[in-house]
């Protein structure tokens, strides 16, 4: 329920037509709905529903990456996205200066 609506075509499209304030409404009431309806699934339908058989096999498994693998691509999409957001929160500062002196 909460995959397709916060897509970022979504949350870009909202951010513009609507403002920064109706955007963080969106995603928060976006992110309640999705818990409450995860507790009221855990809540009302029997845990034996969402076991899976092969998870108790005793055999190989199919594990294609490595541990390391995922930590370490997990922290490098961290790093960009840090980079990304300071990157551009700069850009926005110095635009805001640079107006600010041509309108001196």
């Amino acid at each position: 329920m909460a995959g397709p609506a916060t897509n970022s075509a979504t949350i870009s499209g909202i951010a513009r037509q609507l403002g920064r304030k109706s955007l963080i409404i969106y995603l928060l009431s976006i992110s309640v709905g999705a818990l409450l309806a995860g507790l009221a699934i855990d809540f009302f339908l029997p845990p034996v529903w969402f076991l899976n058989p092969l998870q108790f096999h005793e055999g190989h498994t199919h594990q294609v990456f490595s541990s390391g693998l995922l930590n370490l691509s997990a922290a490098l999409l961290i790093m960009l996205m840090t980079y990304v957001f300071i990157h551009m929160r700069y850009q926005k500062i110095s635009k805001s200066n640079k107006t600010k002196k041509s309108m001196k």
